[in-house]
């Protein structure tokens, strides 16, 4: 049942940005069957800033807890270059067009440059994952697993910074309950939403202002 309290999370996460002025595209925005395909070349059609994909984890064994972020393997550059290419050709360049404002006529000219946006976008999903990560750890009480590299379809195929955030473990006998509890979400909403806050105030708008209701009291 991961997809239920992953969706609640998401919402949540969608208002407390609007309520900061941030534009939001979701997947999805009610339980509804998407194909993993679907979601990526849509994500990467309409333009977006950046891409987090919200997950629980679970274990053969109980005892592992604490949440971690993702961002692609590098041994899974290739399959996502071509596939951003691909999609790029499915929505008629829309990829290119969102990422370089000039007109281009030559398309040799654009597939190096949409591998140059892509091979960015890796580097600055490097950045968000780092941020998020460090962002969770002010709202989640189980501590982190840190930072780490995965071969994830769901970021392969996005000309945009792209994460997995794991919040935690379902099946551990307390972080489980805390996720899925209105007070867990609550606060693992907050910790990605100030994240993402902070990574867009890092790296792309000095000028926006965080939330003083997403900045945790020092402990």
């Amino acid at each position: 049942y991961e997809k239920q309290y992953t969706l609640q999370i998401a919402n949540k996460v969608s208002a407390l940005l609007k309520d900061a002025q941030i534009k939001v595209w979701q997947s999805r925005y009610k339980d509804e069957p998407h194909s993993l395909r679907s979601r990526i070349s849509k994500a990467s059609a309409a333009g977006v800033d950046l891409f987090v994909s919200i997950h629980i984890n679970d274990a053969y064994v109980v005892g592992p807890r604490g949440h971690g972020t993702f961002f692609l393997a590098r041994e899974a550059y290739e399959e996502s270059r071509l596939r951003v290419r691909e999609f790029n050709t499915e929505y008629r360049g829309s990829l290119f067009t969102h990422s370089v404002k000039q007109k281009v006529k030559s398309q040799q000219v654009k597939e190096v440059l949409l591998d140059l946006i892509h091979q960015r976008a890796q580097h600055e999903s490097m950045h968000l994952a780092h941020i998020m990560n460090q962002a969770l750890e002010l709202y989640s009480p189980f501590g982190t697993r840190g930072v780490k590299q995965g071969d994830y379809g769901i970021i392969k195929g996005i000309t945009t910074p792209a994460i997995v955030c794991e919040v935690g473990f379902l099946n551990h006998p307390k972080e489980g309950p805390f996720i899925t509890s209105k007070e867990g979400m609550d606060a693992l909403s907050r910790g990605i939403a100030l994240g993402i806050l902070r990574y867009l105030t890092l790296r792309r708008r000095a000028d926006l202002m965080i939330p003083e209701s997403l900045i945790p009291p020092q402990k």
